[in-house]
């Protein structure tokens, strides 16, 4: 797993999601979601995607949608 520019919260809960059965469920290649939560990617799909599997919201997770 990369280092992820998220939140800390969102960090260590990540740890514990199963990344390719999320990818699969949604049908997107799980490197998207790994690109999206090292900050190579910004798909509102995928953080949406990895906001639902934490159980957290978006603007919680990715600081800089937080002060948009």
């Amino acid at each position: 797993m990369p280092h992820l520019k998220v939140n800390t919260k969102a960090e260590k809960e990540s740890r514990f999601v199963n990344w390719a059965a999320v990818a699969r469920r949604y049908r997107i290649h799980k490197s998207s979601i790994y690109h999206t939560l090292a900050g190579r990617m910004r798909s509102q799909r995928i953080r949406q995607i990895i906001a639902n599997a934490l159980g957290m919201r978006v603007e919680s997770i990715w600081r800089e949608d937080r002060a948009a």
